[in-house]
């Protein structure tokens, strides 16, 4: 029995305390499906001084639909990597979700 009752506060804990992201994914899910954003692209000057750059470069995306902002999406390409990180607002311009890809790139040479 006493090792019952540990076992049962955690499961009750994460009973309690557990998210629905039913609603989180859905709203992703809508953003990823959603057509006619118009897009805005950030240089990579505005994150970089002009004597440095990215291996496979750094660009910021910014997707607005009926002049709300949506979705972000920042993709920075290093030598032997490119990372994507995705952030995705909800209706009330609140951020939700974020997601980030990191990735290996196939050498060329």
């Amino acid at each position: 029995m006493k090792k019952l009752a540990p076992f049962l506060l955690i499961i009750f804990s994460g009973l309690i305390s557990g998210q629905n992201i039913e609603p989180v994914r859905k709203t992703v899910q809508k953003i990823n499906q959603t057509k006619g954003f118009k897009i805005k692209t950030i240089p990579y000057s505005y994150f970089m001084d002009k004597s440095e750059v990215t291996d496979n470069g750094i660009e910021l995306k910014a997707f607005y639909k009926n002049g709300a902002l949506k979705k972000v999406e920042h993709f920075v390409g290093l030598s032997a990597w490119n990372i994507v990180t995705e952030y995705f607002f909800s209706e009330n311009h609140q951020l939700v979700f974020v997601h980030s890809t990191k990735y290996q790139t196939v050498d060329e040479n």
